[in-house]
């Protein structure tokens, strides 16, 4: 299923998924146009959020597998690191955690169980530079999440549990956040 989610997100990165992103008077973002032909097909009841503040939650409230989340954003420059969340309850299920203040720059993976964590997984090629832009999707598939940055494959991470529990997304440390899209029905 890995492998399947890497090929098909290749296959369809010409067909970026278009987000109108625009802010209504109040500041506040607008739901996006219904994606239907892009790698990622929008869930019908979400909500692109434009420039959200961080720390960032928010409910996925549709709980199909496999699905897409895409996040937009620039590292500070003094960046130390930051992290996405993706979470039941209080359970983390994946803790995706670039990480510029050890010796070597590297991805942390891991998840908790009971509120402990467990045994967590380093990736040493980093794909975020401070204060460059990124765009991040993140593909949640039934067996593992598949995490590509600028369109290239950066790892993935094998569920320890149910995936389809899953019911909300944060993000916090040294990043400023652009765009923020929970999508649903990948491809």
């Amino acid at each position: 299923m890995i492998q399947r989610a890497i090929q098909l997100y290749s296959a369809r990165m010409d067909d970026e998924c278009e987000v109108d992103v625009s802010a209504d008077e109040s500041g506040s973002s607008k739901t996006d146009k219904s994606i239907d032909e892009g790698h990622c097909n929008r869930e019908s009841n979400s909500v692109a959020f434009h420039s959200p503040h961080i720390p960032f939650t928010t409910e996925l409230r549709q709980r199909t597998l496999p699905r897409c989340i895409r996040i937009d954003g620039i590292l500070k420059w003094t960046a130390k690191r930051f992290n996405v969340n993706f979470c039941h309850q209080s359970e983390i299920f994946l803790h995706f955690n670039p990480r510029f203040d050890e010796k070597r720059s590297v991805i942390v993976l891991n998840s908790t169980k009971c509120g402990k964590w467990q045994t967590e997984e380093r990736h040493y090629e980093m794909p975020f530079k401070r204060a460059h832009y990124f765009s991040m999707h993140l593909i949640l598939t039934m067996n593992a999440a598949v995490i590509f940055v600028d369109k290239k494959f950066v790892c993935s991470f094998k569920w320890r549990d149910s995936a389809e529990l899953i019911d909300h997304l944060n993000i916090m440390g040294d990043v400023e956040l652009n765009l923020v899209v929970p999508f649903t029905r990948f491809p």
